[in-house]
């Protein structure tokens, strides 16, 4: 659990290099959208790398995207930028980013990201890491899923290969994936037709994977119109029967 997270969050910055390789773009589209679907509000810097893989995949799982730029034109912005406001602060407005959110998650990233770290670390503001910078201040997380939890304040789900878990806790967590299915297939049934048959097919073919669940809850998201007005709700519950779903 992060230290000092005893408030609610409702923004969540993930910051990290405006260049970044593929595996650093999937986990930072992950994260994105895990914070949409706890109904919670990203916050970048709003150019590209990370910033614009977390974007995207707030954007299309139905959240709110704020980019905060160093530039003085908000059109610099990258495009599942909702809200852009342009600081003409260069470098500094890396302070306005951090001191903006409740919580940060620093996926990868050089210099410019160790810089928003030690920021939230000065002012006190959690931060939780994926493959970035291992010093004093930050939580290691284990994939996107474990980040978001932390954040939350919640148990973090064990990693893929612990210990076995007891029967009753196997039971249990079998229980959990069945009934993960149930919703996912429940939430497929009340979209458009065409999109709820590629949902079917997509749930039909689920591995347990979290690309794979992500993949789904990102196919609903972009109708979630259509899942009536407590959708962010029921994509947070979705999100916490994963975490809790036995993996291989």
């Amino acid at each position: 659990m992060v230290q000092g997270n005893s408030h609610p969050v409702h923004r969540v910055a993930v910051v990290g290099a405006g260049r970044c390789d593929e595996t650093e773009a999937r986990t930072a589209e992950a994260v994105g959208g895990a914070i949409a679907g706890r109904g919670w509000v990203l916050y970048t810097g709003g150019l590209g790398g990370v910033m614009e893989a977390a974007s995207r995949g707030a954007a299309e799982a139905g959240g709110r995207v704020v980019g905060i730029l160093p530039g003085a034109d908000p059109a610099a912005a990258n495009p599942y930028v909702e809200i852009p406001i342009a600081t003409g602060m260069g470098h500094a407005r890396n302070v306005v980013l951090v001191q903006s959110v409740d919580a940060v998650v620093a996926v990868g990233g050089g210099h410019g990201t160790l810089s928003e770290i030690a920021i939230a670390a000065k002012i006190h503001t959690p931060v939780v890491g994926l493959h970035t910078w291992e010093i004093d201040g930050v939580e290691p997380a284990a994939s996107p899923a474990a980040a978001i939890a932390c954040i939350a304040g919640e148990e973090v789900p064990p990693p893929r290969h612990a210990t076995p878990p007891t029967p009753t806790a196997a039971t249990d967590q079998e229980e959990s994936g069945d009934s993960l299915r149930r919703r996912l297939a429940s939430l497929a049934a009340a979209l458009p037709t065409g999109e709820g048959e590629a949902v079917a097919t997509a749930i039909a073919h689920f591995d347990g994977s979290e690309e794979a669940f992500l993949g789904i809850v990102r196919m609903l998201g972009r109708h979630h119109d259509a899942l009536g007005p407590d959708a962010l709700h029921q994509l947070a519950d979705l999100h916490h029967l994963f975490a809790i779903q036995p993996k291989d």
